[in-house]
């Protein structure tokens, strides 16, 4: 099992919005919308490599048996659009909008083709690799939506007020605040997404599949 993720900064747009003409802005913005748009398909399954060449896709030793393996590519894409408030000389800067996109482009599970597709190894072979795949559709799928609205209200706390001569420096500075917030997220879910599919695993999983075909 192994997964990549690419984080691609895509979209800034600002959106000024009128002030009084004499009372600074409070910069106390209500909290921004935030979206997750997710394209995850199932994963195809695929007899295509031998055991040795999934044991150099698994970055294993020469004398693991590598009968199986789950492979997922998550590519991560984050729009960002800022507001900007002006009153006088002043501004309130503040995260507006947040769209954050994953998708896997790749997302595949290979059992040997050494194994006969009938057998009782193939079937506890792809029942295992399926398992790597339903981790994928808990952690994305069912988890990551609130965890990423749950971000609004971190988000408005990256509002800033700044002079109106330093616009370019506040804007890309709440831009910049905003990406990070959603890739330290992103760092705490694969984190976690790596503990939990480590967790299977194990010798002790992978002597049980092998007694079960006895």
């Amino acid at each position: 099992m192994r997964a990549a993720l690419a984080g691609l900064l895509v979209a800034l747009a600002c959106h000024p919005v009128a002030g009084t003409a004499h009372a600074r802005p409070r910069c106390e913005p209500a909290p921004p919308s935030v979206a997750l748009e997710l394209d995850m398909k199932p994963a195809e399954v695929s007899r295509a490599r031998s055991m040795a060449e999934l044991r150099r896709e698994a970055r294993k030793g020469p004398d693991a048996h590598q009968t199986g393996l789950y492979q997922v590519e998550i590519a991560r894409r984050t729009e960002v659009e800022v507001s900007i408030a002006q009153s006088g000389d002043r501004l309130c800067v503040a995260v507006a909008r947040v769209k954050v996109r994953v998708e896997t482009p790749t997302r595949m599970i290979y059992v040997a083709s050494e194994i006969d597709p009938t057998s009782c190894r193939y079937r506890v072979t792809a029942e295992h690799e399926h398992q790597h795949e339903r981790i994928d559709e808990e952690i994305l799928r069912v988890s990551l939506p609130a965890r990423v609205e749950a971000l609004s209200g971190k988000l408005a706390g990256l509002a800033a007020a700044a002079p109106a001569s330093e616009r370019d420096r506040a804007v890309r500075d709440v831009h910049d605040r905003a990406q990070a917030t959603v890739r330290d997220l992103f760092v705490e879910v694969l984190a976690e997404r790596q503990r939990m599919q480590l967790g299977i695993d194990t010798p002790q999983e992978y002597r049980r599949l092998a007694n079960r075909c006895r």
